[in-house]
């Protein structure tokens, strides 16, 4: 082989050399870009899907019953759900599956028909005197009463079950919408009492991980709204024995 042959030959062997990195460049650049591209697929459709699931949740129908009357009063309630208590069978009949929860309740009366809340609302509980289905609750009640969360108090940007819950009364025909418990206090349970008055128990915010109390409060049955002093020094004396080794 002549030296010009050899010359030649490795020209060509370096060619061919820097063609095979060129290729392997080539190859790594398109991996990276297709895997950016999934990626970047991901993070683009992840908003669009929050945003139809906040549309279609928003968009869900409502459900209500047919007016009920109120004992004591002549306006009659209408408690609107969010649309996920009935699931279709077919295109043609309908079952009706657990009661989603309130979002909002309307009263019908001579004067017409009105919405007692004007704000987002979770409402777990609703009741009122000659409710259809009675509990010892409603039997003695002078108020409708709401165990509901007005507020988002988790801030997660809706209100629902996840969020902190007070006690609400209204009048009989859904006026003088107020709050029993206190700033700083959340629901624990509540009770009506023989004699027209509400007794409810509820926990005093606290903030991190300290103890959080419970306390008790009445309202009266004049509508007035006090510490519940000698249910909360038995409890207190309860803890005191409690405690003893």
């Amino acid at each position: 082989m002549t030296r010009v042959e050899r010359i030649l030959r490795w020209v060509w062997l370096i060619n061919g050399l820097v063609l095979l990195a060129l290729l392997v460049a080539g190859g790594i650049f398109l991996l990276i870009g297709a895997l950016a591209g999934l990626g970047g697929g991901d993070t683009a459709s992840a908003p669009a899907t929050r945003a139809d699931s906040s549309r279609a949740e928003a968009a869900a129908p409502l459900r209500y019953d047919p007016p009920e009357a109120v004992r004591g009063s002549d306006a009659r309630i209408v408690v609107i759900r969010r649309g996920t208590g009935y699931t279709y069978r077919n295109t043609s009949s309908s079952a009706r599956g657990p009661e989603a929860p309130a979002v909002n309740v309307a009263f019908l009366d001579a004067r017409g028909a009105r919405l007692l809340l004007d704000r987002p609302a979770y409402i777990a509980h609703v009741r009122y005197p000659g409710q259809a289905a009675a509990d010892a609750r409603s039997d003695t009640l002078r108020w409708i009463v709401y165990e509901a969360a007005l507020g988002d108090s988790n801030g997660d940007g809706r209100v629902d079950s996840r969020d902190r819950r007070s006690l609400y009364v209204s009048a009989l025909d859904g006026r003088g919408f107020r709050r029993v418990l206190p700033d700083g206090y959340e629901l624990r349970d509540w009770a009506g009492q023989a004699d027209g008055s509400l007794v409810a128990t509820a926990v005093q915010l606290q903030p991190g991980s300290a103890p959080m109390p419970e306390r008790a409060f009445v309202l009266d049955a004049s509508g007035a709204v006090r510490p519940y002093a000698a249910l909360d020094s038995v409890v207190a004396a309860a803890g005191g024995i409690a405690g003893k080794p």
